[in-house]
């Protein structure tokens, strides 16, 4: 008698849909759901990439507008040059009124310019020329004349002081010498403060240099200061 051996051959499933799992939709297409998965990533790296892009562009521009302000620019009606004169304008009103003239080294950078009164017998109203080694003034009140220079290196204090005991709008210069010069009617007290002790540092301090105008630019205008130029 011969035995027979009978076998049984199982079939596997080929898919969770043979095997009578219910499969949702979406499930049944993995490409898709890899591709639903990897979404976030692909959006964060997008907005990475968009964050990079902005703040390329706003470099550009800070560059272009810093560009565009130190430039020479062509003659504007005299209308224009009175409301708002520019920085080179302002450079040649200081080369005039004190290099020309001696009082200062020819080298020394203009960096900035405020609108201020000087406080002798009378308060003197006019303008504060900063460089890179010194802090002029200057007005001229019907012919009358007065001129100011005050090495960054002699100046022993800068102080915010307020005018008649009331107003918040001086700065108050103190001279290793102890002599004092009292300045007031600033528009800007506290921006034309910060310009001036952060120049004053550099010259006396452990770094022993010039603030550059570029440096001015940046401390101004990357805060997004409008109007450099006080009137």
């Amino acid at each position: 008698m011969s035995s027979t051996t009978t076998m049984t051959m199982t079939t596997r499933p080929t898919s969770l849909s043979d095997s009578g799992v219910q499969l949702s939709p979406d499930a049944e297409r993995p490409s898709e759901t890899l591709t639903s998965l990897a979404s976030p990533l692909s959006d964060s790296n997008s907005s990475m990439m968009n964050d990079d892009e902005k703040r390329g562009d706003d470099t550009q521009r800070a560059k272009s507008r810093m560009e565009k302000y130190f430039a020479e620019k062509p003659d504007k009606n005299i209308f224009m040059k009175l409301i708002h004169p520019s920085y080179h304008e302002r450079n040649l009103q200081f080369k005039k009124i004190f290099v020309d003239k001696g009082l200062i080294e020819e080298s020394d950078q203009f960096l900035a310019s405020y609108s201020c009164a000087y406080q002798r017998e009378i308060l003197a109203q006019g303008r504060m020329f900063i460089s890179q080694f010194n802090v002029c003034f200057y007005a001229n009140i019907i012919g009358w004349e007065t001129t100011l220079v005050i090495p960054m290196k002699e100046i022993k204090l800068i102080k915010k002081m307020k005018a008649a005991f009331i107003f918040p709008n001086s700065i108050q210069f103190e001279r290793d010498t102890g002599e004092k010069y009292f300045f007031a009617s600033f528009i800007n007290r506290d921006k034309s403060f910060q310009v001036l002790t952060t120049a004053q540092q550099k010259v006396v301090g452990e770094e022993g240099r010039a603030m550059t105008r570029e440096e001015v630019w940046d401390m101004v205008y990357k805060e997004k200061v409008s109007g450099f130029w006080e009137k």
